[in-house]
């Protein structure tokens, strides 16, 4: 039985090792940290989303992306698909009040790409980018102006990457915003929810776990 056992142990330290070395950043972001985004996360990638977004651990789901920048404020977004037509079984209720989910189309808690690093009560005026002709931080755009050129194609890149993070495209979306602790710790933060409700008794989620 310990035979069993040791050999269990063995294959569980060999599985967390192999997928560990699959945790890699894609790049190293001057003046921010390490940046990591893909399609395909890694079981530490959705285990590390699953803790700190409360996600309903009875909830089955589906990862259709990650991005974790790990600098001096993390931020984690994951997206995927849950096998529930029921908003309020996405989050576990002690943390996540789902009454307080609202449609967010008709509200101005919509942000766009450019607004990661800001909290929600900081948000600023938005004006159309002439060439995409979506909504942009004002303040942002003059940030990026003055950037060296190849920072702006490391962001421009980052951008492409990041393709599958749409939630703005969708013509319904509801969610809303959270104070949470950090997973075995004290203090808060923030985790931005957004979803749309599928036609086949599924939900696509787009979660931000955010420090600030």
């Amino acid at each position: 039985m310990f035979g069993l056992y040791l050999a269990f142990l063995i294959a569980t330290a060999e599985l967390a090792q192999d997928d560990a070395q699959q945790y890699k950043p894609m790049t190293s972001v001057p003046l921010f940290g390490s940046y990591c985004v893909t399609t395909t996360p890694s079981f530490f990638m959705i285990v590390m989303a699953r803790e700190h977004m409360y996600i309903n651990p009875a909830l089955k789901i589906h990862p259709l992306g990650f991005i974790h920048l790990d600098s001096i404020d993390d931020t984690i977004r994951f997206k995927f698909l849950a096998e529930t037509s029921d908003p309020s079984s996405l989050f576990l209720k002690d943390f996540v009040d789902h009454k307080k989910f609202k449609d967010l189309k008709k509200s101005s808690a919509v942000r766009t790409h450019g607004e990661i690093f800001q909290n929600e009560n900081d948000r600023k005026e938005e004006i159309v980018d002439s060439k995409t002709r979506e909504p942009i931080n004002k303040n942002q755009k003059i940030a990026d102006s003055n950037l060296p050129n190849g920072i702006k194609e490391m962001l421009k890149d980052m951008k492409s990457a990041e393709s599958w993070w749409d939630f703005q495209k969708k013509e319904e979306l509801f969610g809303g915003s959270f104070d949470v602790p950090p997973p075995g710790s004290n203090g808060l933060r923030g985790l931005r929810i957004r979803y749309t409700i599928n036609n086949d008794d599924t939900i696509t989620v787009y979660a931000e776990y955010q420090e600030y």
